[in-house]
């Protein structure tokens, strides 16, 4: 698992999906997630709007994630 600050919110690696929480009253809520990474994500980073994910194979992904339309506006680029 890998945890990361990302825009005021908590950007997560779990297994093979990247998870976007912010923080509730009482709880965690998740704002939205991305799933086509191939393989386990070994790192995470980011750079203003965008993620960086490394997987066990040496891949690296490129994902944007755009707040003002939705969650489901969180794109796998590469």
């Amino acid at each position: 698992m890998l945890f990361l600050h990302f825009q005021g919110r908590i950007l997560a690696g779990i297994g093979r999906i990247v998870h976007i929480y912010d923080l509730g009253k009482r709880k965690l809520l998740r704002k939205c997630e991305n799933r086509p990474i191939p393989t386990l994500i070994v790192t995470l980073h980011n750079q203003g709007g965008r993620i960086i994910v490394g997987d066990v194979q040496g891949l690296v992904h490129y994902a944007s994630y755009i707040d003002c339309i939705g969650p489901q506006d969180f794109d796998l680029c590469g």
